[in-house]
């Protein structure tokens, strides 16, 4: 047992000496994460006091998934790391689930799912032990691994793709994201008088926020992730695909609970545009994204230079102002929305056109960059 708490404490003592001695990333998101927390938190509070029947059940649902995806991580130490240590099977289990647990955006996902005990004390104690086991089975249910398709063997380009998803997922903006998809669904499920623009606005939101991730695809890699990459066959092309087919899945299984939901309330043709929507800021995102992580490559922690923010934040806004503007009427709405999810789509062909060589051409320097 002394072991085991040594290593937990480590654990806690490394994460927050990199969180608030590294960067005013991990700090700046972790401040909007509470004050987002602080602003749903009274709109929360109201549904949970009036949920019941089919409400409380989709709250069920959507706090398992929530905290199943939000505490999938391995934290300092991997799996694979923990097996090089003599730990038993119980042991290891305890420090993952620990590690899960110590980011500030997991304590905010755990406070707003225990919510769900308000409702369910009205209903006596074996709705509460249900609750209990729902938290419980969702934690357990975060640590077991994803198995990769077996349909085809094995190869670099799934390898690739599956570490690159594990790094999007890593990013601190993605608890921050999680949070705010929780809280508008909660919208969506006992909101009443619900706009359509708030959907499109939402979109809008979680993209800006996300647009930091794709804008420093090669942060996490270093330049021992770069040695890795000049030892494959692959091209620079090839894995600037890979990463952002990683970041589009990742956006695509993020946003599929709005848009569901969306199609409940809103109908199909709000859906449609909630989906076309979705693709605009992600390809917009992923064009701009592409130029600045190969042009400027930088560390984890480091925030990007004033003026690739500003375009950032524009191309992750531009899609959803447009969708505002063009899905408020009009015959020619599917031709507009069709015409603006294109002219995206060209962005980030070209932007492909010109990362993939740049990689290619500038490797030791994006080495250089990103080691010094």
């Amino acid at each position: 047992m002394d072991r085991l708490r040594a290593i937990l404490a480590a654990e806690w003592r490394a994460y927050f000496r990199r969180l608030f001695r590294g960067g005013n990333s991990g700090k700046n998101n972790l401040f909007l994460m509470g004050v987002i927390a602080l602003l749903v938190a009274g709109r929360y509070i109201q549904f949970l006091r009036d949920a019941e029947g089919a409400q409380l059940q989709i709250l069920f649902v959507a706090v398992f998934f929530v905290i199943a995806s939000s505490l999938r991580n391995d934290g300092p130490l991997t799996a694979a790391a923990l097996q090089r240590f003599p730990l038993t099977a119980r042991e290891r289990m305890a420090i993952r689930i620990f590690s899960a647990m110590v980011p500030p955006w997991s304590w905010l996902v755990l406070i707003f799912s225990c919510g769900i005990f308000w409702p369910l004390s009205k209903l006596g104690l074996v709705p509460v032990l249900g609750g209990i086991a729902l938290i419980m089975g969702a934690i357990a249910a975060s640590q077991i691994p994803i198995p990769s398709p077996r349909l085809q063997p094995r190869t670099r380009n799934m390898t690739l793709f599956r570490k690159e998803v594990r790094y999007v997922l890593s990013n601190p903006e993605h608890g921050l994201i999680l949070l705010i998809t929780l809280a508008f669904c909660i919208y969506l499920i006992g909101g009443e008088g619900l706009q359509a623009d708030a959907l499109r606005a939402v979109f809008g939101i979680l993209s800006m926020i996300g647009a930091t991730s794709a804008m420093n695809a090669f942060g996490l890699d270093g330049g021992a992730g770069l040695d890795r990459y000049a030892l494959s066959p692959l091209s620079g092309a090839n894995i600037i695909r890979t990463k952002n087919a990683a970041f589009l899945s990742v956006v695509a299984a993020q946003r599929v609970p709005i848009i569901a939901l969306a199609l409940w309330r809103f109908g199909a043709f709000e859906a449609l545009g909630a989906v076309a929507e979705t693709a605009s800021l992600a390809l917009l995102v992923l064009a701009w994204g592409n130029v600045v992580s190969v042009r400027n490559p930088t560390g984890p922690d480091t925030e990007p230079s004033v003026i690739d923010g500003l375009i950032g934040t524009a191309a992750a806004l531009l899609p959803a102002a447009g969708a505002i503007v063009i899905l408020r009427g009009g015959v020619e709405v599917g031709f507009r929305m069709a015409g603006m999810t294109a002219l995206c789509l060209a962005f980030y062909y070209v932007s492909l056109r010109f990362a993939g060589p740049h990689f290619s051409r500038n490797f030791d320097r994006m080495r250089a960059l990103l080691v010094g």
